[in-house]
């Protein structure tokens, strides 16, 4: 067995050169290069390096590196179509295949107004660090996606 930071490397690597949709691709092309691991040792190496699955500009699903999109942190806004609540929840609209990468922005954020998220390929379920200030969660959700 490979130790995991040359893994690691050669993951992030793999998805700089070619874009990669979906674990299996990226297990065949370690193959390709001679290194031998299971699906599952794939997808704790893509989450270790941050990689999270958004939409390439064709509208193909593919993972890119969090440290590739940083960036791009002040468009995000530009993902949301809307925000809302029932007053224990938050739910966010995004355009389709951005949930994912926005949510992961908002919790890298640790913003002490947001418990945790919970994403899908257009909506995420943001949970309020205290029910009784879902208005201080809305306003923290667009503090820190501006």
């Amino acid at each position: 067995m490979i130790g995991s930071k040359s893994l690691d490397e050669d993951v992030k690597e793999l998805i700089r050169q070619k874009a990669m949709g979906s674990q299996t691709q990226v297990l065949e092309a370690l193959k390709k290069k001679g290194i031998e691991v299971n699906q599952s040792t794939v997808s704790r190496a893509l989450s270790r390096v941050g990689a999270v699955r958004a939409r390439s500009v064709s509208g193909k699903p593919t993972y890119q590196l969090n440290e590739d999109a940083a960036p791009v942190l002040s468009s995000f806004a530009s993902f949301v179509l809307d925000i809302s609540t029932n007053g224990m929840a938050v739910v966010v609209h995004t355009t389709a295949g951005s949930a994912s990468l926005v949510a992961r922005h908002l919790d890298l954020s640790r913003h002490p107004e947001i418990m945790g998220t919970i994403a899908g390929d257009d909506t995420i379920l943001v949970l309020p660090a205290n029910l009784k200030a879902v208005d201080k969660t809305i306003q923290a959700i667009r503090d820190v996606l501006e």
